[in-house]
């Protein structure tokens, strides 16, 4: 056993195990880092996928929102539409019958007046009553 602990104590001793042990060192930290940078770069891949698929399912659903609020504004404004050409011929109507009534009105008065004159000329040829 005793040769064991000298060649072990010789060992400790060299500097090319001490050069060996930290070259060995240096290279598992080296494959450590390597592993890790790569799953942080999976990682990283990852979450960048995963915000691309939510801003294209925003795009998409923004888009949707925006059709379908412009299907809504053209339907009302085809009904707003509807009711101002409704609007429009009702008031001529109205606009009609508002002449033919101020005819009427006219021609009545205008038949009261001749007919007033008529008894006022007939008034002051037979003279006036007594």
């Amino acid at each position: 056993m005793q040769p064991f602990i000298d060649l072990a104590e010789g060992l400790v001793q060299s500097e090319f195990v001490w050069a060996i042990l930290c070259i060995a060192v240096g290279y598992v930290f080296y494959l450590r880092t390597i592993e890790e940078t790569t799953r942080l770069r999976k990682q990283n891949d990852a979450r960048e996928n995963k915000l691309n698929k939510m801003y294209e399912d925003h795009r998409v659903e923004a888009n949707n929102r925006e059709e379908r609020l412009k299907q809504e504004a053209n339907a009302r404004e085809e009904k707003l539409m509807s009711h101002l050409d409704k609007t429009t011929e009702t008031l001529s109507q109205i606009e009609r019958g508002l002449k033919e009534g101020i005819t009427k009105l006219e021609d009545k008065m205008d038949g009261g007046f001749k007919e007033i004159w008529e008894q006022i000329g007939t008034i002051t040829k037979e003279g006036a009553p007594k």
